[in-house]
Protein backbone atom coordinates (compact mmCIF):
# COMPACT_ATOMS: atom_id res chain seq x y z
CA UNK A 1 0.00 0.00 0.00
CA UNK A 2 1.45 3.33 -1.02
CA UNK A 3 0.96 6.27 1.27
CA UNK A 4 2.35 9.72 2.00
CA UNK A 5 2.48 11.12 5.53
CA UNK A 6 2.74 14.84 6.22
CA UNK A 7 3.63 16.10 9.68
CA UNK A 8 2.21 19.43 10.84
CA UNK A 9 2.52 21.82 13.73
CA UNK A 10 -0.81 23.42 14.65
CA UNK A 11 -0.67 26.77 16.40
CA UNK A 12 -3.77 28.01 18.22
CA UNK A 13 -4.65 31.50 16.96
CA UNK A 14 -7.87 32.07 18.91
CA UNK A 15 -9.56 30.40 21.91
CA UNK A 16 -10.09 26.70 21.13
CA UNK A 17 -12.69 24.45 22.76
CA UNK A 18 -13.26 20.90 21.52
CA UNK A 19 -16.12 19.22 23.35
CA UNK A 20 -15.57 15.90 25.10
CA UNK A 21 -18.91 15.49 26.94
CA UNK A 22 -17.27 16.07 30.33
CA UNK A 23 -17.70 18.90 32.82
CA UNK A 24 -15.83 20.14 35.85
CA UNK A 25 -18.15 18.76 38.53
CA UNK A 26 -18.68 20.54 41.90
CA UNK A 27 -16.99 17.59 43.65
CA UNK A 28 -13.70 17.87 41.74
CA UNK A 29 -12.76 21.55 41.74
CA UNK A 30 -12.34 24.57 43.97
CA UNK A 31 -11.39 28.17 43.25
CA UNK A 32 -8.11 29.66 44.39
CA UNK A 33 -9.30 33.25 44.75
CA UNK A 34 -5.86 34.64 45.59
CA UNK A 35 -4.19 33.35 42.41
CA UNK A 36 -7.26 33.43 40.14
CA UNK A 37 -7.22 29.72 39.32
CA UNK A 38 -9.58 26.75 39.22
CA UNK A 39 -7.98 23.70 40.87
CA UNK A 40 -9.11 20.39 39.38
CA UNK A 41 -8.36 17.44 41.69
CA UNK A 42 -9.07 13.78 42.31
CA UNK A 43 -12.16 13.73 44.59
CA UNK A 44 -11.15 10.43 46.25
CA UNK A 45 -7.78 11.86 47.29
CA UNK A 46 -9.47 15.04 48.48
CA UNK A 47 -11.95 13.14 50.64
CA UNK A 48 -9.30 10.80 52.06
CA UNK A 49 -7.35 13.84 53.32
CA UNK A 50 -10.35 15.20 55.24
CA UNK A 51 -10.66 14.82 58.98
CA UNK A 52 -13.21 12.16 60.04
CA UNK A 53 -15.77 14.76 61.19
CA UNK A 54 -15.45 16.67 57.91
CA UNK A 55 -15.74 13.43 55.92
CA UNK A 56 -18.92 12.55 57.80
CA UNK A 57 -20.34 16.03 57.17
CA UNK A 58 -19.56 15.73 53.45
CA UNK A 59 -21.21 12.30 53.28
CA UNK A 60 -24.37 13.66 54.90
CA UNK A 61 -24.53 16.53 52.39
CA UNK A 62 -24.13 14.15 49.43
CA UNK A 63 -26.83 11.82 50.75
CA UNK A 64 -29.41 14.62 50.80
CA UNK A 65 -29.68 14.58 47.00
CA UNK A 66 -31.45 17.95 46.72
CA UNK A 67 -30.78 21.06 44.65
CA UNK A 68 -29.89 22.94 47.83
CA UNK A 69 -27.44 20.19 48.83
CA UNK A 70 -25.57 20.65 45.53
CA UNK A 71 -25.04 24.26 46.54
CA UNK A 72 -23.87 23.02 49.95
CA UNK A 73 -21.30 20.80 48.19
CA UNK A 74 -19.83 23.87 46.44
CA UNK A 75 -19.66 25.67 49.79
CA UNK A 76 -18.13 22.68 51.57
CA UNK A 77 -15.45 22.27 48.88
CA UNK A 78 -14.54 25.95 49.02
CA UNK A 79 -14.24 25.87 52.84
CA UNK A 80 -11.68 23.08 52.47
CA UNK A 81 -9.89 24.52 49.42
CA UNK A 82 -6.53 24.21 51.19
CA UNK A 83 -6.85 20.40 50.84
CA UNK A 84 -7.07 20.55 47.03
CA UNK A 85 -4.02 19.50 45.00
CA UNK A 86 -4.22 19.16 41.21
CA UNK A 87 -4.21 20.87 37.80
CA UNK A 88 -4.64 24.62 37.80
CA UNK A 89 -6.59 26.49 35.12
CA UNK A 90 -6.63 30.27 34.88
CA UNK A 91 -9.91 32.10 35.44
CA UNK A 92 -10.91 35.71 34.89
CA UNK A 93 -12.37 38.21 37.36
CA UNK A 94 -15.81 37.80 35.78
CA UNK A 95 -15.90 34.07 36.47
CA UNK A 96 -14.48 34.60 39.96
CA UNK A 97 -17.32 37.01 40.80
CA UNK A 98 -19.84 34.62 39.25
CA UNK A 99 -18.58 31.77 41.44
CA UNK A 100 -18.68 33.94 44.59
CA UNK A 101 -22.24 35.05 43.76
CA UNK A 102 -23.25 31.40 43.29
CA UNK A 103 -21.93 30.49 46.76
CA UNK A 104 -23.99 33.32 48.25
CA UNK A 105 -27.27 31.91 46.90
CA UNK A 106 -29.84 30.90 49.48
CA UNK A 107 -30.82 27.24 49.45
CA UNK A 108 -34.38 28.24 50.36
CA UNK A 109 -34.97 29.69 46.89
CA UNK A 110 -34.71 26.33 45.10
CA UNK A 111 -36.08 27.60 41.79
CA UNK A 112 -33.37 30.24 41.50
CA UNK A 113 -30.69 27.84 42.71
CA UNK A 114 -31.71 25.28 40.07
CA UNK A 115 -31.61 27.92 37.32
CA UNK A 116 -28.21 29.28 38.35
CA UNK A 117 -26.60 25.86 38.81
CA UNK A 118 -27.94 24.64 35.46
CA UNK A 119 -26.08 27.53 33.83
CA UNK A 120 -23.02 27.09 36.06
CA UNK A 121 -21.79 24.19 33.95
CA UNK A 122 -18.08 24.27 33.09
CA UNK A 123 -17.50 22.22 29.96
CA UNK A 124 -14.03 20.69 29.57
CA UNK A 125 -12.07 20.77 26.36
CA UNK A 126 -10.72 17.46 25.00
CA UNK A 127 -7.96 16.03 27.21
CA UNK A 128 -5.79 12.94 27.54
CA UNK A 129 -7.24 10.76 30.33
CA UNK A 130 -3.91 9.77 31.89
CA UNK A 131 -2.38 13.24 32.06
CA UNK A 132 -5.32 15.64 31.86
CA UNK A 133 -3.40 17.64 29.21
CA UNK A 134 -5.42 19.08 26.32
CA UNK A 135 -5.03 17.71 22.80
CA UNK A 136 -6.70 18.13 19.41
CA UNK A 137 -8.50 14.95 18.25
CA UNK A 138 -7.71 13.88 14.72
CA UNK A 139 -11.44 13.69 14.01
CA UNK A 140 -11.76 17.47 14.54
CA UNK A 141 -9.04 18.19 11.97
CA UNK A 142 -10.36 15.58 9.55
CA UNK A 143 -13.80 17.18 9.75
CA UNK A 144 -12.31 20.57 8.83
CA UNK A 145 -10.40 19.03 5.89
CA UNK A 146 -13.58 17.32 4.68
CA UNK A 147 -15.53 20.60 4.69
CA UNK A 148 -12.73 22.33 2.75
CA UNK A 149 -12.58 19.48 0.19
CA UNK A 150 -16.36 19.55 -0.31
CA UNK A 151 -16.19 23.29 -0.98
CA UNK A 152 -13.33 22.80 -3.46
CA UNK A 153 -15.10 19.98 -5.34
CA UNK A 154 -18.59 21.48 -5.38
CA UNK A 155 -20.05 21.62 -8.93
CA UNK A 156 -19.63 24.82 -10.94
CA UNK A 157 -23.32 24.68 -11.70
CA UNK A 158 -25.93 24.50 -8.90
CA UNK A 159 -27.15 21.06 -7.84
CA UNK A 160 -30.90 20.82 -7.04
CA UNK A 161 -31.33 20.45 -3.28
CA UNK A 162 -34.57 19.83 -1.42
CA UNK A 163 -33.98 22.08 1.60
CA UNK A 164 -36.95 20.56 3.40
CA UNK A 165 -35.28 17.14 3.39
CA UNK A 166 -33.48 16.46 6.69
CA UNK A 167 -30.92 14.38 4.80
CA UNK A 168 -30.33 17.01 2.13
CA UNK A 169 -26.82 17.72 3.40
CA UNK A 170 -25.80 14.06 3.28
CA UNK A 171 -27.20 13.68 -0.23
CA UNK A 172 -25.33 16.78 -1.40
CA UNK A 173 -22.06 15.39 -0.03
CA UNK A 174 -22.60 12.09 -1.83
CA UNK A 175 -23.31 13.98 -5.04
CA UNK A 176 -20.12 16.04 -4.72
CA UNK A 177 -18.15 12.88 -4.02
CA UNK A 178 -19.64 11.18 -7.09
CA UNK A 179 -22.59 9.48 -5.36
CA UNK A 180 -20.13 7.69 -3.13
CA UNK A 181 -20.90 5.42 -0.23
CA UNK A 182 -18.51 5.04 2.70
CA UNK A 183 -16.41 2.62 0.64
CA UNK A 184 -16.01 5.13 -2.21
CA UNK A 185 -15.76 8.26 -0.06
CA UNK A 186 -12.37 9.86 -0.88
CA UNK A 187 -11.87 10.91 2.76
CA UNK A 188 -11.76 7.23 3.70
CA UNK A 189 -8.16 7.19 2.52
CA UNK A 190 -7.17 10.26 4.53
CA UNK A 191 -5.93 9.29 7.99
CA UNK A 192 -5.47 12.05 10.55
CA UNK A 193 -3.70 11.43 13.85
CA UNK A 194 -4.46 13.16 17.10
CA UNK A 195 -2.42 16.31 17.58
CA UNK A 196 -0.46 16.26 20.84
CA UNK A 197 0.75 19.35 22.69
CA UNK A 198 4.48 20.07 22.38
CA UNK A 199 4.36 21.38 25.95
CA UNK A 200 1.43 21.62 28.33
CA UNK A 201 -0.80 24.34 26.89
CA UNK A 202 -2.17 27.21 28.93
CA UNK A 203 -5.90 26.71 29.46
CA UNK A 204 -8.47 29.20 30.70
CA UNK A 205 -12.12 29.33 31.74
CA UNK A 206 -14.10 31.78 29.60
CA UNK A 207 -17.67 32.55 28.63
CA UNK A 208 -19.06 31.93 25.15
CA UNK A 209 -21.47 34.78 24.37
CA UNK A 210 -23.66 35.25 21.30
CA UNK A 211 -23.46 38.65 19.58
CA UNK A 212 -25.37 39.89 16.55
CA UNK A 213 -23.45 40.60 13.36
CA UNK A 214 -25.50 43.71 12.76
CA UNK A 215 -25.91 46.33 15.52
CA UNK A 216 -29.35 46.11 17.11
CA UNK A 217 -31.12 47.52 20.14
CA UNK A 218 -31.97 43.92 21.09
CA UNK A 219 -29.31 41.51 22.29
CA UNK A 220 -29.22 37.85 21.29
CA UNK A 221 -31.40 35.74 23.59
CA UNK A 222 -28.99 32.77 23.56
CA UNK A 223 -27.71 32.03 27.09
CA UNK A 224 -24.00 32.19 27.80
CA UNK A 225 -21.92 29.03 28.15
CA UNK A 226 -18.90 28.42 30.38
CA UNK A 227 -16.06 26.70 28.52
CA UNK A 228 -12.51 25.62 29.17
CA UNK A 229 -10.39 26.74 26.24
CA UNK A 230 -6.83 26.33 25.02
CA UNK A 231 -5.33 29.79 24.87
CA UNK A 232 -3.72 31.24 21.72
CA UNK A 233 -0.04 30.41 21.32
CA UNK A 234 -0.28 26.72 22.21
CA UNK A 235 1.22 24.34 19.64
CA UNK A 236 0.37 20.73 18.78
CA UNK A 237 2.00 18.23 16.43
CA UNK A 238 0.47 15.40 14.46
CA UNK A 239 0.20 13.93 10.99
CA UNK A 240 -2.04 13.55 7.96
CA UNK A 241 -1.59 10.39 5.89
CA UNK A 242 -2.97 10.07 2.36
CA UNK A 243 -3.25 6.46 1.27
CA UNK A 244 -2.90 5.59 -2.38
CA UNK A 245 -5.62 3.19 -3.62
CA UNK A 246 -3.21 1.37 -5.93
CA UNK A 247 -3.25 -1.90 -4.02
CA UNK A 248 -6.62 -1.49 -2.30
CA UNK A 249 -9.20 -4.24 -2.78
CA UNK A 250 -12.91 -3.75 -3.38
CA UNK A 251 -14.59 -0.45 -4.26
CA UNK A 252 -12.30 2.56 -4.61
CA UNK A 253 -12.95 6.30 -4.53
CA UNK A 254 -13.78 7.71 -7.95
CA UNK A 255 -11.34 10.57 -7.42
CA UNK A 256 -8.83 9.98 -4.62
CA UNK A 257 -7.49 12.94 -2.66
CA UNK A 258 -4.00 14.11 -3.48
CA UNK A 259 -1.61 16.01 -1.24
CA UNK A 260 -1.76 19.07 -3.48
CA UNK A 261 -5.55 19.05 -3.59
CA UNK A 262 -5.82 18.71 0.17
CA UNK A 263 -3.54 21.72 0.79
CA UNK A 264 -5.28 23.74 -1.92
CA UNK A 265 -8.73 22.98 -0.47
CA UNK A 266 -7.77 23.95 3.07
CA UNK A 267 -5.90 27.08 1.97
CA UNK A 268 -8.70 28.41 -0.23
CA UNK A 269 -11.68 27.67 1.96
CA UNK A 270 -10.47 28.73 5.38
CA UNK A 271 -8.55 31.79 4.19
CA UNK A 272 -11.73 32.94 2.45
CA UNK A 273 -13.77 32.27 5.61
CA UNK A 274 -11.25 34.13 7.77
CA UNK A 275 -11.36 37.16 5.48
CA UNK A 276 -15.17 37.13 5.56
CA UNK A 277 -15.30 36.86 9.33
CA UNK A 278 -12.69 39.59 9.80
CA UNK A 279 -14.82 41.98 7.72
CA UNK A 280 -17.93 41.15 9.76
CA UNK A 281 -16.10 41.52 13.07
CA UNK A 282 -14.63 44.86 12.03
CA UNK A 283 -18.12 46.05 11.03
CA UNK A 284 -19.29 45.78 14.66
CA UNK A 285 -16.06 47.10 16.16
CA UNK A 286 -14.30 43.87 17.14
CA UNK A 287 -10.59 43.60 16.45
CA UNK A 288 -10.02 40.48 14.34
CA UNK A 289 -6.92 38.29 14.34
CA UNK A 290 -4.43 38.80 11.55
CA UNK A 291 -4.29 36.38 8.64
CA UNK A 292 -0.84 34.75 8.35
CA UNK A 293 1.03 36.29 5.42
CA UNK A 294 3.14 33.16 5.02
CA UNK A 295 1.60 30.99 2.29
CA UNK A 296 3.24 27.96 3.90
CA UNK A 297 0.89 28.36 6.87
CA UNK A 298 -2.51 26.83 6.25
CA UNK A 299 -5.49 28.28 8.11
CA UNK A 300 -7.92 25.82 9.73
CA UNK A 301 -10.89 26.10 11.99
CA UNK A 302 -12.02 23.45 14.47
CA UNK A 303 -13.97 22.93 17.65
CA UNK A 304 -17.05 24.46 19.25
CA UNK A 305 -18.47 27.71 17.87
CA UNK A 306 -16.44 27.59 14.66
CA UNK A 307 -19.30 29.36 12.90
CA UNK A 308 -21.92 27.79 10.65
CA UNK A 309 -20.22 29.12 7.51
CA UNK A 310 -16.99 27.27 8.36
CA UNK A 311 -18.91 23.99 8.66
CA UNK A 312 -21.03 24.16 5.51
CA UNK A 313 -20.77 24.31 1.72
CA UNK A 314 -20.78 27.78 0.20
CA UNK A 315 -23.74 28.26 -2.14
CA UNK A 316 -25.77 25.50 -0.45
CA UNK A 317 -26.03 26.90 3.07
CA UNK A 318 -29.35 26.48 4.83
CA UNK A 319 -28.65 27.79 8.33
CA UNK A 320 -31.35 27.62 10.97
CA UNK A 321 -31.93 30.99 12.68
CA UNK A 322 -33.96 30.88 15.88
CA UNK A 323 -36.55 33.65 16.24
CA UNK A 324 -37.31 33.53 19.95
CA UNK A 325 -39.81 31.72 22.11
CA UNK A 326 -43.04 30.80 20.38
CA UNK A 327 -41.79 31.78 16.91
CA UNK A 328 -40.88 29.48 14.04
CA UNK A 329 -37.23 29.52 12.97
CA UNK A 330 -36.16 30.84 9.60
CA UNK A 331 -33.40 29.61 7.30
CA UNK A 332 -30.73 31.77 5.66
CA UNK A 333 -27.52 31.27 3.70
CA UNK A 334 -25.56 32.95 6.49
CA UNK A 335 -25.42 33.10 10.28
CA UNK A 336 -26.69 36.28 11.92
CA UNK A 337 -24.63 36.07 15.11
CA UNK A 338 -21.10 35.33 16.31
CA UNK A 339 -20.23 33.14 19.26
CA UNK A 340 -17.31 34.91 20.92
CA UNK A 341 -15.00 34.20 23.86
CA UNK A 342 -15.46 36.68 26.72
CA UNK A 343 -14.09 37.23 30.21
CA UNK A 344 -17.56 38.36 31.34
CA UNK A 345 -20.89 36.55 31.08
CA UNK A 346 -22.54 39.85 30.10
CA UNK A 347 -19.81 41.97 28.51
CA UNK A 348 -20.53 45.70 28.65
CA UNK A 349 -18.51 46.31 25.47
CA UNK A 350 -17.15 44.36 22.52
CA UNK A 351 -13.53 45.07 23.45
CA UNK A 352 -11.55 41.91 24.12
CA UNK A 353 -14.06 39.51 22.56
CA UNK A 354 -12.50 36.85 20.31
CA UNK A 355 -13.81 34.33 17.78
CA UNK A 356 -13.30 30.63 18.50
CA UNK A 357 -11.29 27.88 16.89
CA UNK A 358 -8.76 29.39 14.46
CA UNK A 359 -5.53 27.44 13.88
CA UNK A 360 -2.56 27.67 11.57
CA UNK A 361 -0.86 24.53 10.23
CA UNK A 362 2.81 24.49 9.26
CA UNK A 363 4.44 21.50 7.58
CA UNK A 364 7.40 20.14 9.52
CA UNK A 365 10.78 19.45 7.94
CA UNK A 366 12.24 15.93 8.15
CA UNK A 367 14.73 17.19 10.74
CA UNK A 368 11.92 18.60 12.87
CA UNK A 369 10.01 15.35 12.56
CA UNK A 370 13.01 13.33 13.75
CA UNK A 371 13.59 15.73 16.66
CA UNK A 372 9.93 15.51 17.66
CA UNK A 373 9.99 11.72 17.43
CA UNK A 374 13.07 11.61 19.66
CA UNK A 375 11.49 14.05 22.11
CA UNK A 376 8.26 12.08 22.06
CA UNK A 377 10.08 8.82 22.82
CA UNK A 378 11.86 10.51 25.72
CA UNK A 379 8.64 12.02 26.99
CA UNK A 380 6.91 8.64 26.74
CA UNK A 381 9.63 7.05 28.85
CA UNK A 382 9.37 9.91 31.33
CA UNK A 383 5.60 9.62 31.35
CA UNK A 384 5.82 5.85 31.70
CA UNK A 385 8.07 6.26 34.75
CA UNK A 386 5.82 8.98 36.12
CA UNK A 387 2.78 6.74 35.75
CA UNK A 388 4.66 3.90 37.45
CA UNK A 389 5.63 6.24 40.31
CA UNK A 390 2.05 7.43 40.55
CA UNK A 391 0.79 3.85 40.65
CA UNK A 392 3.29 3.02 43.37
CA UNK A 393 2.28 6.10 45.31
CA UNK A 394 -1.39 5.21 44.90
CA UNK A 395 -0.69 1.72 46.24
CA UNK A 396 1.19 3.22 49.19
CA UNK A 397 -1.62 5.72 49.79
CA UNK A 398 -4.19 2.95 49.54
CA UNK A 399 -2.23 0.80 51.99
CA UNK A 400 -2.04 3.76 54.37
CA UNK A 401 -5.74 4.45 53.89
CA UNK A 402 -6.63 0.83 54.59
CA UNK A 403 -4.48 0.85 57.74
CA UNK A 404 -6.17 4.05 58.89
CA UNK A 405 -9.54 2.57 58.04
CA UNK A 406 -8.74 -0.54 60.10
CA UNK A 407 -7.72 1.67 63.03
CA UNK A 408 -10.91 3.67 62.65
CA UNK A 409 -13.05 0.52 62.50
CA UNK A 410 -11.25 -0.90 65.55
CA UNK A 411 -11.87 2.34 67.43
CA UNK A 412 -15.51 2.32 66.38
CA UNK A 413 -15.83 -1.32 67.47
CA UNK A 414 -14.23 -0.54 70.82
CA UNK A 415 -16.49 2.49 71.25
CA UNK A 416 -19.54 0.37 70.37
CA UNK A 417 -18.46 -2.31 72.86
CA UNK A 418 -17.92 0.29 75.56
CA UNK A 419 -21.30 1.79 74.81
CA UNK A 420 -22.94 -1.64 74.95
CA UNK A 421 -21.20 -2.30 78.28
CA UNK A 422 -22.42 1.03 79.63
CA UNK A 423 -25.94 0.26 78.45
CA UNK A 424 -25.88 -3.16 80.12
CA UNK A 425 -24.48 -1.66 83.32
CA UNK A 426 -27.14 1.04 83.30
CA UNK A 427 -29.85 -1.57 82.76
CA UNK A 428 -28.47 -3.66 85.61
CA UNK A 429 -28.28 -0.63 87.91
CA UNK A 430 -31.84 0.32 87.02
CA UNK A 431 -32.98 -3.22 87.75
CA UNK A 432 -31.11 -3.14 91.10
CA UNK A 433 -32.73 0.17 91.98
CA UNK A 434 -36.21 -1.00 91.08
CA UNK A 435 -35.73 -4.20 93.13
CA UNK A 436 -34.89 -2.24 96.32
CA UNK A 437 -37.54 -1.81 98.95
CA UNK A 438 -38.83 1.76 99.37
CA UNK A 439 -37.11 2.00 102.77
CA UNK A 440 -33.73 1.11 101.22
CA UNK A 441 -34.27 3.61 98.43
CA UNK A 442 -35.04 6.34 100.98
CA UNK A 443 -31.80 5.63 102.88
CA UNK A 444 -29.77 5.80 99.66
CA UNK A 445 -31.52 9.03 98.66
CA UNK A 446 -30.71 10.70 101.97
CA UNK A 447 -27.08 9.53 101.83
CA UNK A 448 -26.83 10.66 98.18
CA UNK A 449 -25.52 7.31 96.95
CA UNK A 450 -24.55 7.03 93.27
CA UNK A 451 -27.46 4.73 92.48
CA UNK A 452 -29.90 7.22 93.99
CA UNK A 453 -28.31 10.09 92.08
CA UNK A 454 -28.77 8.12 88.86
CA UNK A 455 -32.47 7.31 89.32
CA UNK A 456 -33.82 9.79 91.91
CA UNK A 457 -31.66 12.89 91.61
CA UNK A 458 -34.50 15.31 92.39
CA UNK A 459 -35.18 13.54 95.70
CA UNK A 460 -31.47 13.46 96.52
CA UNK A 461 -31.36 17.24 96.07
CA UNK A 462 -34.50 17.73 98.14
CA UNK A 463 -35.23 14.81 100.52
CA UNK A 464 -37.26 17.00 102.89
CA UNK A 465 -40.47 17.29 100.86
CA UNK A 466 -41.09 13.52 100.96
CA UNK A 467 -38.76 11.48 103.19
CA UNK A 468 -38.31 13.89 106.12
CA UNK A 469 -42.01 14.62 106.31
CA UNK A 470 -42.68 10.85 106.72
CA UNK A 471 -40.00 10.20 109.36
CA UNK A 472 -42.49 10.29 112.25
CA UNK A 473 -44.72 7.63 110.66
CA UNK A 474 -41.89 5.28 109.78
CA UNK A 475 -41.29 2.05 111.71
CA UNK A 476 -38.82 2.48 114.65
CA UNK A 477 -35.88 0.63 113.07
CA UNK A 478 -36.29 2.41 109.77
CA UNK A 479 -36.77 5.68 111.67
CA UNK A 480 -33.38 5.27 113.39
CA UNK A 481 -31.70 4.31 110.12
CA UNK A 482 -33.10 7.43 108.47
CA UNK A 483 -32.06 9.57 111.41
CA UNK A 484 -28.46 8.27 111.16
CA UNK A 485 -28.50 8.93 107.41
CA UNK A 486 -29.67 12.52 107.95
CA UNK A 487 -27.03 13.00 110.67
CA UNK A 488 -24.25 11.79 108.37
CA UNK A 489 -25.50 14.01 105.56
CA UNK A 490 -25.69 17.10 107.73
CA UNK A 491 -22.25 16.45 109.17
CA UNK A 492 -20.81 16.38 105.66
CA UNK A 493 -22.74 19.52 104.69
CA UNK A 494 -21.87 21.39 107.93
CA UNK A 495 -25.49 21.51 109.04
CA UNK A 496 -25.19 19.31 112.17
CA UNK A 497 -23.75 21.69 114.72
CA UNK A 498 -26.03 24.68 114.18
CA UNK A 499 -27.10 27.44 116.49
CA UNK A 500 -30.65 28.08 117.69
CA UNK A 501 -30.82 31.07 115.35
CA UNK A 502 -31.30 28.63 112.48
CA UNK A 503 -34.62 27.57 113.86
CA UNK A 504 -35.77 25.05 111.21
CA UNK A 505 -32.50 23.22 110.91
CA UNK A 506 -31.89 23.35 114.69
CA UNK A 507 -35.31 21.74 115.22
CA UNK A 508 -34.49 18.95 112.72
CA UNK A 509 -31.17 18.23 114.42
CA UNK A 510 -32.88 18.00 117.82
CA UNK A 511 -35.44 15.58 116.43
CA UNK A 512 -32.70 13.34 114.97
CA UNK A 513 -30.85 13.41 118.29
CA UNK A 514 -34.05 12.45 120.07
CA UNK A 515 -34.62 9.52 117.73
CA UNK A 516 -31.00 8.39 118.21
CA UNK A 517 -31.19 8.96 121.98
CA UNK A 518 -28.37 11.57 121.97
CA UNK A 519 -30.15 14.34 123.92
Amino acid sequence: MKQETLFFRLEVLSPLHIGCDEDYEPTNFVIDEKNGELINFNPLEFISNLKPDDREEFSKICNLGTIASLLDIYKFMQRHANQAKGRRIRIGTGFQRHYADTLRLSGRDQRRVRKELNQFRIERTAFQPLTGISYIPGSAIKGAIRTALLNLRKPKYPVPVNKGDKKAGQKLERTIFNDGSFATDPMRLVKVSDFIAEKEPANRIVYAVDKKKKPSEYESSAPYQILEIVQPGATFVGSVTIVSPENECGELPHKPVTTGELKDAVSRFFRHEKERENRQLAAVGIAAGKIPADDEKLLLRAGRHSGAESLTIDGYRHIKIMQGRGKSPKYLNRATTFWLASEQKKPSSLAGLQPFGWLSATALTPEEVENIKATTRKERETQKQKLADMAQQRRADEKKRLAQEQIRLAEEKRADEEKATRVKLAEAQKENWENLAPEEQNLMIVRGDDLAREFALEKVNDPYSTIWSDIDSTAPEQQKALARAFKERWQKEGNWKVKKAKKKQFAKVQKVKAILGEN
